[in-house]
């Protein structure tokens, strides 16, 4: 798996959440934290793919927004 490193800033955190896994399907549960997404590997895949579906992206089809997490704690 490649590692991509970021360097960011947290403000304001109130802590204790859990990330949530990304989901191909947006919705309700995909809100809050979120990890990255992890997929095309031999193990480790966090999303499942299938052949004919659009690959996942950091997109809003996964949950994600453009600009700042505000929402990750």
């Amino acid at each position: 798996m490649y590692m991509a490193p970021h360097k960011c800033k947290i403000i304001n955190p109130n802590g204790g959440q859990q990330p949530k896994t990304p989901s191909l399907v947006p919705g309700p549960n995909v809100r809050g934290p979120k990890q990255m997404i992890a997929a095309f590997q031999a193990e480790g895949n966090n999303v499942q793919w299938k052949g004919g579906q659009q690959v996942p992206t950091y997109t809003s089809r996964m949950g994600f927004t453009a600009g700042a997490q505000t929402d990750i704690f």
